[in-house]
């Protein structure tokens, strides 16, 4: 009884139909029958744009897939042209201590052979292909910086595309200031946590893509990156407002940074002698020229109050706490006087007590430690070498 209940089980269980093993939609099967993952290839609609590489060397692929193969080597600087397709890769790369999860792009190289490289390996003109900008730059951000910083990178690069208001100008400024203090806060802490890259950094400089109006800087003194605005661009978009405090706001900034129009970690009425040490530029009629923009600022709301504050107070401070003047004593008094003389509104009783003690100091500088014309000291020093 029990051999024919054992038969019984073995006929069951063969007669089972077996579940078929069909491919889901995003996978594909090979001629040996063996199911891998389809990888996603995007087309964009655009002009097909020039990508620089900007790693030491750079591998092309012949083909996406697992069984691709190296066709050829570009070096920094080469170019090849982006043929308007991606493809959705998942594979991380690490390069020079990063790691990247992007996409790879298909392009065409000098001798027309197509192929493949990770986007990781090259950079390109953003405003040329907004769409690949997202869809590699913003990733990219996201994966180095975080969501965050990601998502306020995107909202500042729709609302600088669209600046018609003075609350829309004044709210972009503020995004701005955020995003440079994060931006910078991160890229130095990646600096100090991987020394070893120093003598090679990584090239952070697409990050200027995200961040129309404002510029990258590596302050190889100070070991450390900084976001700055371009004023210039920043001038150009008070065109779009039918306000006038913006482009007024804009004028006294320019007019800070009037040497190259970037607002630098130190203004043009000062100059730095020596580590942490400014030196005033009083004499060289550049803080006259500021409190006399300042002036005419015309901002009732006061949009812009904090910031003109902040550059009034580091004015004031330059020229009555500063004990090195880069220029003559004598010029460096001439201008302060046309500042006391001139009916400047925008000081108040405390700012020109200040500057008049300031006055009675510089007439006196070698009781009161004062020293001027630093720059034909420094002059004779270099002709001296």
């Amino acid at each position: 009884m029990k051999y024919l209940l054992f038969i019984l089980l073995i006929s069951l269980v063969a007669c089972q139909t077996k579940p078929e093993n069909k491919p889901t939609v995003d996978t594909i099967v090979t001629a040996d029958t063996v199911v891998v993952p389809a990888i996603k290839i995007t087309k964009l609609n655009a002009m097909p744009i020039s990508l620089v590489v900007v790693q030491q060397e750079a591998p092309i692929y012949d083909k996406i897939e697992a069984d691709r193969q190296i066709i050829d080597r570009l070096y920094r600087g080469d170019s090849v042209i982006f043929t308007n397709q991606l493809a959705a890769i998942e594979e991380p790369i690490v390069l020079q201590s990063i790691r990247y999860q992007e996409p790879w792009l298909s392009v065409i190289l000098e001798n027309n052979e197509k192929g493949w490289i990770p986007a990781a390996y090259v950079s390109f003109d953003g405003a040329a292909q907004p769409e690949l900008r997202e869809k590699v730059l913003l990733q990219r951000a996201a994966n180095f910086f975080g969501a965050n910083i990601a998502q306020q990178l995107g909202i500042y690069t729709k609302e600088a595309a669209d600046i018609q208001t003075l609350p829309a100008f004044r709210l972009l400024y503020t995004r701005a200031n955020n995003l440079a203090d994060s931006i910078s806060h991160r890229l130095n802490n990646w600096v100090k946590t991987n020394p070893q890259q120093l003598e090679d950094l990584p090239n952070f400089y697409w990050i200027n893509e995200l961040t129309e109006g404002m510029l990258l800087h590596y302050l190889e003194e100070k070991q450390e990156y900084q976001l700055y605005k371009d004023l210039r661009i920043w001038q150009s978009w008070t065109a779009q407002t039918a306000a006038t405090q913006d482009e007024q706001f804009v004028e006294v900034l320019l007019a800070a940074y009037a040497q190259d129009s970037i607002e630098y970690d130190f203004y043009d009425w000062e100059f730095p002698v020596d580590r942490g040490v400014m030196a005033s530029m009083l004499g060289s009629n550049t803080h006259h020229q500021v409190l006399q923009k300042m002036q005419a600022v015309q901002d009732s709301a006061n949009y812009f109050a904090p910031e003109l504050t902040k550059i009034k107070q580091d004015l004031i401070n330059n020229i009555s706490l500063s004990n090195q003047y880069w220029l003559s004593l004598e010029s460096a008094l001439i201008e302060l006087d046309s500042i006391l003389q001139y009916d400047q509104k925008v000081l108040t009783k405390i700012d020109k007590s200040e500057l008049t003690t300031r006055k009675q100091l510089l007439q006196n500088p070698t009781e009161n430690k004062i020293t001027g014309n630093l720059f034909e000291s420094y002059r004779q020093e270099e002709e001296v070498q």
